[in-house]
């Protein structure tokens, strides 16, 4: 298994969300958010600084184990780095939470490993975030809709997105309708899901959001997680 998934996983940088804002009205207000612990993309900035991988790709089996904690160490706490603060929004403000495809929606075709499927994102929220919430007891207590609200579930492919490679895909989005690109995209357009903080937080509560990237391939489990949270405001 561990050969299966580094035949098929290689080729790509994987992904994470790297920006959060509030959406209200249909535009975003406000400064940007950051995931837990976050590095910026600076010259020795590394993909494995912010890529949490479950299960680890070294482990045999590849399975995911009941005790897999569902965020990555740095993302255990809310740890906010120095120009990365955690982002502010009202309640029922819309989250857009931004990454990049980087190459698992425009060069998808090729990745036979994982059926050419970009994968599904499920996006969940929680009051009640702890350093010991597992991937597993996460998603149980979201399927009950008791501690945890599953917000969103969605294709990974948000049907927009793309990297400028110069592949056919990317081409045929590039002259495509889409929205405003930001400074921080250059010439790619991030791949964006939103969800819609629920109605009975209040001002002054802290909302975690796990971010769950499901990307499992022939023959092999493949996860990533992101955790962040929104300081709610009035």
């Amino acid at each position: 298994m561990l050969t299966l998934f580094l035949l098929f996983s290689g080729a790509y940088a994987h992904s994470w969300v790297e920006r959060a804002y509030a959406v209200r009205d249909g535009m975003l207000v406000g400064a940007p958010g950051f995931p837990r612990g976050n590095v910026l993309r600076t010259p020795t900035f590394r993909d494995t600084d912010m890529v949490y991988h479950l299960p680890p790709p070294e482990r045999e089996p590849n399975v995911i184990l009941p005790g897999d904690i569902i965020c990555k160490d740095s993302q255990a706490t809310r740890n906010y780095t120095d120009g990365s603060p955690m982002l502010s929004a009202r309640v029922q403000d819309h989250i857009m939470l931004m990454y990049q495809e980087n190459g698992h929606v425009t060069k998808i075709k090729d990745d036979f490993g994982h059926n050419r499927n970009s994968g599904t994102v499920t996006v969940i929220g929680t009051m009640y975030s702890l350093p010991t919430d597992t991937l597993q007891g996460v998603l149980s207590a979201a399927s009950k809709n008791t501690s945890s609200q599953i917000l969103r579930i969605a294709s990974f492919n948000d049907g927009n997105c793309y990297q400028a490679n110069g592949t056919p895909e990317a081409e045929h989005r590039k002259s495509a309708h889409q929205r405003l690109h930001l400074e921080i995209e250059g010439p790619d357009l991030w791949c964006s899901q939103n969800v819609q903080l629920p109605s009975h937080i209040q001002p002054g509560d802290v909302y975690t959001l796990y971010w769950l990237w499901d990307f499992d391939g022939v023959g092999f489990e493949e996860r990533y997680t992101t955790c962040l949270d929104i300081q709610v405001v009035a």
